[in-house]
């Protein structure tokens, strides 16, 4: 915020206390002691709009609760002239009943990694029972109303709407509340129960499809929508998994796998629209069943891309978990249904996406499966989903193309790009090798390349020349 004149700051107290009937009724009572309320304000702002924009937020706020002329000055006395003391003063003067919400607001722009739409902080601190109403576009407008109230009447104007998603006011904001003793003042007015990644992650799987508007477009624009949620999705459950609240309560976990159950099922279910509407502007018309979007299949939303460089793919969505890290959710769904473990020609096995997050030939596709966050963070859980498939089955595997895993590895191991520019995947790969030989895969039978052969071209390289070289889209 840039510092204005004198008179610019006059000007702007004046128009917005104009607009408060609560002060009109002030003025009509005090008179000139109202009047020099405003002058009191400008003075005290010293030319930084900044925090004249705020203080006149708050105090407009006050007014509708407490419309007491001596009240205003008081709070308006107590309020300090630097920035990050203003923002103190602000958030203390939030009435205590208002303080549980205003505290999850605040963390849910704090954990929120993109945007934080207006409906889904909604539907976070009224509760996901009222999630139909977001599938009505005139709700969807009064929900933008409404979160506008909250924030003003919450927040005291540090939070605003911009667009339909909630920011801070200023930078200057966030930086004020990621300070140690604010943060853990902040945390503390919520209630003991709350976890903002848990939250995100229920409230997050029943915004995004709710515009159906997606529905009348490309099919690969549907596969990208999905993803990019999914992604979201993704960061949120494994921050989840890794709080304090959830390692101590089960229950969480369950909440966790079924917040992305759900998005299988409304995945499925706008999938199913999709094809019954034969919308595919130019994209391969896929055939499918509700199974395959939660089984292994060539035709699931997962696998689908763009027709250059198709690749008929077995792939499903406990795999992308796995690339994640999701250790509780893999070892949940692998446990109720051991059938994930069979492993047959052009199925990316568990294992697989595990070792190998980024896929080849899924990026070869093109597949919308590419935009999906690999942090570096998930390497020690996946090294644990490594352990946990091995132990499960007595499936010897090879990659989805018919290549042995452990050359697959080591190829990757001897790449310059990783042994020369990444030490740290090059521990991490050899961590995998010496899993992978405790389960007897180095002197794997079925290998179908010999040393010689490795040793010209790599393993991954003599079957990237087979490949059709994907077009740009």
């Amino acid at each position: 915020m840039q510092t204005l004149t004198k008179r610019d700051i006059e000007y702007f107290v004046k128009a917005e206390f104009e607009t408060s009937p609560a002060f009109q009724d002030l003025r009509d009572v005090f008179g000139d002691d109202a009047v020099s309320l405003l002058k009191e304000i400008t003075e005290k702002a010293d030319g930084v709009f900044l925090w004249v924009g705020l203080v006149v937020k708050s105090l407009l706020s006050i007014l509708v609760d407490t419309p007491s002329l001596p009240y205003l000055y008081e709070k308006l006395d107590e309020i300090p002239n630097d920035i990050i003391g203003m923002y103190t003063s602000i958030w203390r003067s939030i009435p205590p009943e208002r303080l549980a919400t205003a505290s999850k607001i605040f963390q849910l722009r704090k954990t929120s990694i993109l945007t934080l739409e207006a409906e889904v902080c909604w539907l976070v601190t009224e509760g996901v029972s009222t999630a139909d109403a977001i599938k009505d576009p005139k709700a969807r407008e009064g929900i933008q109303k409404v979160m506008k109230r909250v924030l003003e009447g919450h927040t005291r104007g540090i939070c605003e709407l911009s667009r339909g998603n909630i920011q801070f006011l200023h930078r200057s904001a966030a930086e004020w509340m990621q300070e140690k003793a604010m943060w853990a003042e902040i945390c503390s007015k919520a209630p003991d129960d709350f976890e903002s990644n848990l939250s995100l992650l229920e409230a997050t799987v029943l915004h995004p499809l709710a515009n159906k508007d997606h529905l009348f477009r490309s099919y690969s624009y549907f596969a990208e929508l999905c993803f990019y949620h999914l992604s979201v999705m993704f960061y949120h459950a494994y921050s989840a998994y890794a709080s304090p609240l959830c390692q101590s309560d089960s229950s969480r976990k369950k909440r966790i796998a079924r917040a992305l159950d759900a998005m299988i099922g409304m995945v499925r279910e706008d999938f199913t629209e999709l094809r019954k509407d034969n919308v595919s502007n130019g994209d391969r018309v896929v055939n499918s069943t509700p199974q395959s979007l939660t089984v292994f299949s060539t035709q699931s939303w997962v696998a689908v891309g763009p027709p250059s460089g198709w690749l008929d793919l077995e792939i499903f969505f406990v795999g992308l978990a796995a690339w994640q890290g999701l250790v509780d959710y893999v070892k949940q769904k692998v446990t109720l249904d051991n059938g994930l473990l069979v492993a047959k020609p052009n199925r990316v096995s568990i294992l697989e996406q595990a070792i190998f997050p980024n896929v080849e030939a899924l990026r070869h596709s093109r597949s919308p499966a590419n935009i999906l966050l690999v942090m570096s963070g998930f390497r020690e859980e996946r090294l644990e989903i490594i352990k946990f498939i091995l132990k499960m089955s007595k499936t010897r595997y090879q990659t989805w193309n018919g290549l042995p895993m452990w050359h697959m590895v080591e190829d990757a191991l001897a790449s310059p790009r990783i042994s020369e520019y990444d030490q740290e995947k090059s521990e991490w790969l050899k961590k995998v090798l010496v899993i992978l030989e405790e389960h007897g895969y180095r002197n794997n039978s079925n290998s179908v390349l010999g040393q010689g052969d490795r040793k010209k071209t790599g393993v991954w390289q003599r079957f990237k020349a087979k490949l059709k070289p994907a077009k740009d889209v």
